[in-house]
């Protein structure tokens, strides 16, 4: 359940199943130009494990995307059998009751943050500190986030913020140098590019933290 929960967090936050007249296609898509250290060192070894065969990803560097896109139709139904929704996902996406645990919950908001988190540099007045941000459609998930963050001491606050091609967005934040290290001890970046920068802002290379 450790690799199905995060796997489960990083479609929640960049995957897609749809399904077709013969094809049960999972799909996952991020930035191509900063993400390929997180798909090679992440979700690859990742979806090897777990399918016990070889996964591919596809370069598209005209579309800026790096994706994986294969059928298969064991895991497809073991996703949706725990609560992944097929096709558009926004309305219906949650965490799942079999992961409303502390640990699948942590590998669930890892996996999220790794694909639709952000870590940045705030200014507030002339004063800079990090941020840790999660934009999504889907409020439903993120007050679930937020429920967990709160309940382990971690200040998280919602915010909506203006609709984007007709949809709304809402965006999770957590404020500060006190809250990056608490997140990084509980939960972890797994992604290559907020490691990194959390690593600068940890050690003062990124900004003086207010």
């Amino acid at each position: 359940m450790d690799d199905l929960s995060l796997l489960y967090g990083i479609m929640a936050g960049d995957g897609c199943l749809s399904r077709g007249l013969k094809n049960r296609t999972i799909s996952i898509t991020c930035n191509y130009y900063n993400d390929r250290p997180f798909f090679d060192e992440v979700v690859i070894p990742l979806l090897n494990k777990i399918r016990g065969k070889k996964t591919k990803y596809r370069l598209r560097p005209k579309y800026g995307k790096i994706e994986i896109n294969f059928s298969d139709k064991e895991l497809f139904n073991k996703l949706v059998s725990i609560g992944f929704p097929v096709g558009k996902k926004w309305s219906k996406l949650e965490i799942p009751d079999i992961f409303q645990s502390n640990k699948y919950t942590k590998n669930i908001i890892a996996g999220f943050f790794a694909t639709d988190g952000s870590v940045v540099r705030a200014n507030n007045h002339g004063i800079l500190y990090p941020r840790l941000e999660i934009h999504n459609k889907c409020h439903k998930i993120l007050e679930q986030m937020q429920s967990f963050l709160l309940t382990n001491n971690i200040k998280a606050n919602i915010y909506k913020i203006k609709p984007r091609n007709g949809f709304s967005i809402s965006r999770l934040d957590m404020n500060g140098k006190i809250n990056l290290l608490k997140f990084e001890s509980l939960i972890g970046f797994i992604n290559p590019k907020h490691k990194s920068l959390f690593e600068g802002f940890r050690d003062g290379r990124v900004a003086q933290p207010g």
